[in-house]
């Protein structure tokens, strides 16, 4: 009787170790059905849907998208306004570099459409010379040794209007030969930009017209 309990029990060992190896088996092979090699995508291939273009990345069988701004390449983008010229050189030969624009002095003003017209002289400016003059249009003076040199501009007859422009030709000299020329408006009352100088950088001049001598005709 006791040899045919031990026989039992080595029997139903045997048993319940093979289960188990039997459950391990169907347990990896269900893993094994579950998991599946990440999809590969031939970006070369045309009739492929989920083939990498330009501005999308595949992963993980997913498409994501990127902003224009990281697919960009050989744009330049400006964020501040460039002058379109620099000299009176840079435009035609019948137009000035005006604050940094291509045109007339003419265009400057407002000429058709009044009977009345005016015109001005006896320009007071006051420079960052600290010097005051007094001046009609077609005259001026220098300024640093003579490299840089203004001439207030004569122009045409005008409509009346609320603020008179006035221009102002610099040139911009270096061993005695002109290296730019161009054209700066002021109004009435307000400061000119500053006026650099290509080949001396301490050079840092302004002007300020004080007022002007208006006269006008007609009705």
């Amino acid at each position: 009787m006791r040899k045919v309990l031990i026989i039992s029990l080595i029997v139903l060992s045997i048993f319940l170790v093979g289960c188990g190896t039997v459950l391990d088996y169907l347990l990896d092979a269900t893993d094994d059905s579950d998991s599946t090699p990440p999809a590969t995508v031939d970006k070369d291939d045309p009739n492929n849907p989920d083939a990498q273009d330009s501005g999308t990345t595949v992963s993980a069988g997913k498409k994501t998208s990127i902003s224009d701004s990281d697919t960009a390449t050989g744009t330049k983008t400006s964020t501040k306004d460039e002058p379109e010229c620099i000299q009176n050189s840079d435009c035609a030969w019948d137009e000035s570099c005006i604050d940094g624009e291509c045109g007339t002095v003419a265009n400057l003003y407002v000429t058709e459409g009044c009977t009345k017209k005016c015109n001005f002289n006896s320009v007071v400016l006051e420079t960052s010379d600290k010097q005051t003059f007094t001046l009609n249009r077609g005259k001026g003076d220098y300024t640093a040794a003579g490299a840089i040199e203004w001439k207030l501009v004569t122009g045409p007859n005008y409509c009346p209007g609320d603020d008179i422009i006035v221009p102002v030709s610099i040139k911009k000299k270096y061993s005695g030969k002109i290296v730019n020329e161009q054209y700066v408006t002021v109004k009435v009352g307000e400061k000119s930009e500053v006026i650099t100088h290509p080949n001396m950088k301490s050079i840092q001049f302004t002007f300020t017209v004080k007022s002007v001598k208006e006269e006008c005709t007609g009705s």
